[in-house]
């Protein structure tokens, strides 16, 4: 997304969970994102883990545990404040 104006008609607020190592959703693309979300005033919170894309995943070979447990307590936080 590279338009302010895609985001008007957004009514929620947005959760991000990203991984630092992730090659197609890179740090910058969060942080352009960020910026992105400010013209229009949307609340945009999210957080970075050093980990790798599917950290979350406990199957998976790139599962780290520990960004897993607080990136779904951070989710699950935000859907029952929300919800």
């Amino acid at each position: 997304m590279e338009n302010a104006a895609d985001l008007v008609p957004l009514k929620a607020e947005i959760l991000g969970l990203f991984a630092k190592k992730d090659a197609w959703i890179s740090p910058k693309k969060v942080e352009n994102f960020d910026a992105l979300t400010k013209a229009p005033g949307k609340d945009f919170n999210y957080k970075i883990f050093d980990a790798d894309h599917a950290f979350a995943n406990p199957s998976g070979d790139r599962y780290l545990e520990s960004a897993a447990q607080e990136a779904n307590v951070m989710a699950l936080k935000f859907l029952k404040k929300r919800f």
